[in-house]
């Protein structure tokens, strides 16, 4: 997300603008997938409580008033420093998860899973710092640190509603609310400039639509089911790790060793997490059974 952030920058977009086009390009496609799926979502729904107005209004919510600002406060941080000090701070975001989910006592902090999230924060600082960081901004390091914060609770909200909504229904009302509240920012302060938008904007835009909005919002709250939110954040550490080897396979970078050793952590730190016990038996509270989509469209196209 950061690097196509960064080359719509460059090709003229701005940062509301860009947010704006991103969520409402996300919410066309997901509303599309919902509409595409109505036979699994008749198995999701004989399966699970009808799920009411309220919890939908809630995911809107979710999307306009924490969403929206997460993303808005770490576009605002990736204009004042460097994408990958940036997405350092940002991954400050899973060890908040993991200690928030067990003082509601969603989940136990077992030494193992303590043990992954070290290992994996370590490799996520050398990956990060190993390709050199740029000056820190204190404004930039409120911003993103504040981008952490926000996170940590959308994960949370969104694991919470991930009972009574199915992966693309939440995905769809999260992306909606957070068009709408980027929308009437924008209009409120001026700050949309959809004509200045040139084709590599838009090509980036839409990118950031499908790559780093649908199919992550979709795929992480069908993860949450199964292992939780607190094991998804450590998993999703990957994420540092896979944009330096984007940037090493389609821009030619080269990688140095230290960041191949902060990567070799944090695929150790999967591995940790993955291990027999950890994933299953650190939930606490178990969830009532729920089909997830993949299964539920294999039933259906039965």
């Amino acid at each position: 997300m950061a690097i196509i952030a960064k080359d719509a920058y460059a090709a003229g977009a701005g940062a509301l603008t860009l947010l704006a086009v991103r969520f409402s390009l996300a919410a066309v496609a997901l509303w599309a997938l919902v509409a595409s799926q109505r036979r699994s979502r008749a198995v999701l729904a004989a399966a699970r409580p009808r799920a009411r107005r309220r919890q939908r209004l809630a995911a809107l919510a979710l999307g306009a008033g924490v969403y929206a600002v997460e993303a808005g406060l770490f576009y605002a941080a990736l204009l004042r420093m460097d994408a990958s000090v940036t997405e350092l701070l940002l991954y400050g975001y899973p060890g908040i998860v993991l200690i928030a989910a067990a003082l509601l006592g969603r989940e136990r902090v077992s030494a193992q899973r303590a043990g992954a999230l070290a290992v994996a924060t370590g490799g996520v600082v050398l990956v990060m710092l190993g390709g050199g960081a740029g000056a820190l901004d204190p404004l930039g390091v409120v911003l993103a640190l504040g981008s952490a914060l926000a996170y940590a609770g959308y994960v949370l909200a969104a694991d919470h509603l991930g009972g009574a909504l199915d992966p693309f229904e939440l995905a769809a009302l999260v992306a909606t609310g957070a068009a709408m509240a980027l929308m009437a920012a924008g209009a409120a302060s001026g700050g949309l400039h959809f004509a200045a938008l040139g084709p590599r904007a838009w090509v980036d835009a839409a990118g950031l639509a499908a790559l780093c909005t649908v199919l992550p919002m979709v795929t992480l709250y069908a993860g949450m089911r199964r292992v939780g939110p607190a094991t998804a954040s450590i998993v999703s550490c990957a994420e540092p790790v896979l944009t330096v080897a984007l940037a090493v396979v389609l821009l030619g970078e080269r990688l140095g060793a230290v960041q191949a050793a902060g990567g070799a952590l944090v695929v150790l730190a999967v591995l940790l997490i993955q291990r027999r016990g950890t994933v299953q038996g650190d939930a606490a509270p178990a969830r009532p059974a729920v089909a997830p989509p993949a299964r539920a469209l294999a039933s259906s196209a039965a």
